[in-house]
């Protein structure tokens, strides 16, 4: 939860959309990048990382982590975005 609400403070969306089923493509990114960073600072498992964003299944964890990435490559406003998030998770904030 801590994760999704600072990645929607980011992309200045409600943190429960994240979470939802919706395929809005303005949620795409934010959903992509929670789960990207959940994949990373977490221990969780693939499955319950998808199942917290949308009961979304192991693959499309890993699609949305992979594209994330890739869109990072070429997108700088994207990569100080996902910084600004992983900052805000940080103990003291």
């Amino acid at each position: 939860d801590r994760i999704a609400s600072a990645v929607a403070d980011v992309f200045d969306v409600p943190a429960e959309t994240l979470n939802s089923s919706r395929r809005l493509r303005s949620l795409v990114i934010p959903r992509q990048m929670a789960m990207h960073i959940a994949r990373e600072l977490t221990r969780l498992k693939l499955v319950e990382i998808g199942q917290h964003f949308g009961n979304r299944n192991h693959s499309t964890v890993v699609h949305a982590c992979r594209k994330l990435e890739q869109r990072m490559k070429d997108d700088v406003r994207l990569r100080r975005q996902r910084a600004q998030a992983v900052e805000a998770l940080r103990p003291g904030h």
